[in-house]
Parts: structure tokens; sequence; C-alpha cells
């Protein structure tokens, strides 16, 4: 089966149940971000049968706006991380100024969550007006009782309980030192890890501090941001992209550097890295 979006067969042409991030599968269902854009940006979530196709529900979620030029028309369009989806919720950040939890059999919201926006500087100068961007483009985080999201339009990672919604930690992109935490990689027992300047194990309990490797560039902090390719965890390892020609090893449990993993004799042009089996 295929689906498509329904504007390309509407006389009207008008943008709606546009695909605003890539689906999630689970228990059968796929879940697909989307949005209509007459007007504001109306962001929903739509369930379909992995089988068959068939739509199974579909919940309004929030309505915001994106940055347009001075017709009006959206600079970016909306681009969301896939949702976190087990057999009981399905979790989603609207990049819109909120995240939700909704119940994976009937798409009941369990809960929203609003987190801060920041704020779209004007310009007089006859530049575009746009929204500053301290967090890269994230995939959510989540074991079933937390989920955890970096989201776009704000200024720090959050970690909610799965459950209810309740705010359990939360990190600012960039800390008092200059250090910039950027990608959120996983979850920890206690917190969660990231990526940016430094590796960053950041945590929610009292009880254990929070710590970081040493500058991946020691060129490159101090109030500099840096929104560059994510790191992949594989086998207790950290794999990081450090400047545009290399790929560092550092251990997961100490954030001790364990070395190169790969050099490149050419610049390094590539998306944030992606771990398989085997690969």
């Amino acid at each position: 089966w295929s689906m498509s979006t329904a504007w390309d067969v509407d006389p009207e042409h008008e943008p709606r149940e546009v695909a605003a991030g890539p689906p999630a599968v689970s228990g059968g269902r796929v879940y697909l971000p989307v949005y209509d854009a007459i007007g504001t940006i109306d962001f929903s979530l739509l369930a379909l049968d992995l089988r068959t196709g068939r739509r199974l529900w579909k919940r309004f979620l929030a309505s915001g706006q994106l940055e347009t030029n001075l017709f009006g028309n959206v600079l970016r369009e909306l681009a969301t991380p896939p949702p976190v989806a087990d057999l009981a919720r399905v979790q989603v950040c609207s990049h819109l100024g909120t995240v939700h939890a909704l119940d994976a059999a009937s798409g009941e919201v369990l809960w929203t969550r609003a987190y801060p926006r920041l704020s779209v500087i004007p310009n007089e100068t006859g530049r575009i007006a746009e929204r500053p961007q301290l967090l890269a483009s994230n995939l959510g985080a989540g074991d079933g009782n937390r989920v955890a999201w970096a989201p776009v339009d704000c200024d720090r990672i959050i970690l909610c309980d799965a459950r209810n919604g309740s705010l359990l930690g939360e990190w600012p992109a960039l800390n008092p030192q200059g250090q910039h935490a950027s990608s959120l990689l996983a979850l920890t027992p206690d917190g969660i890890l990231a990526t940016g300047t430094r590796i960053f194990e950041l945590s929610a309990s009292e009880s254990t501090a929070s710590r970081s490797s040493p500058p991946l560039d020691p060129d490159f902090e101090g109030g500099q941001l840096w929104i560059g390719r994510a790191a992949t965890l594989v086998e207790g390892e950290v794999l990081v992209p450090v400047g545009t020609r290399s790929i560092e090893r550092y251990d997961a449990g100490t954030l001790a550097p364990r070395g190169r993993a790969l050099e490149f004799e050419d610049y390094l042009a590539s998306g944030a890295l992606q771990a398989a089996p085997g690969l």
C-alpha cells in the first residue's frame, strides 16, 4: 500500500496532511506526524494499519507559526523528529512549543507539555527575521518510562516522565561555561547523554553529578555554537565527528578518549553518524 498527501488531488491544492517527519512503527501501526498549512501550521499525528494502510485515527495536537518572508511564505517547512512509540504510548514533539503522549490504540491524548520557544529576532535592515537555533535536528529518546527531546525551537534539552509528562530534568544547550550541547544521543540511568563541544553525561538525579569529556576541539569552545554532525553510540563507545576530517572514539562509561576511529584526507561532508548491526 501507499499513501499520498491529500492536497495533491485537492482542486484547491491546499497543503493538508503534509508529512512533518519520518514515521515510527510499533505494534502493527505506523505513526506519522503531519500538518496542515492553511493560515497557521496545524500539527497532528496520524495512525495507519501497518499491513493495510487503513487510517486508524488522527489527532490534532498543536497550532503555531513558523518564520515567513516579506511575502508571507514559510522560510522552512515544519520538520519534526519521528515519534517515540511502544505498545502502550506514542510520544511526539511538534517543534511548535509542545510535546505530547497519546494512547497507542485509541489516539487519546494522555498529556501535553509546553516548552519555551526561542523568540524570532526582528531585523530592521530589511533582512529576514529568523529564530536562532541552539539544538541540532535530533531524534527523541525513550525507554517506556522516560522520554527526552531536544527541540530545534527551544534553548534546552528536556526529560519527561513518559507516563504523566512531569518534568524530570532540563539542561541548557549553552551552559554558563560556554559549553554547548547540541545533539541528544541517548538516555542514561540518571539522565541523558549528549554531544556538542564535548560529550556530556547530564544527570537528573540529586545524588549523581553531571560530567563531561575534555573539549572535542580545544579551539572551538567558549560561547561558540557547535551544531554539527551528531555522534552515535556503539558497543560502549561514542563515535563522534571532530572537525571535518576525523571520527574519534570515547568510552561511553568514563567519557575518556580512546583514540581515532577514522581519518579522512578530504573534507568529510556527511550527516549524523548512524549505527546498524555490524556497521
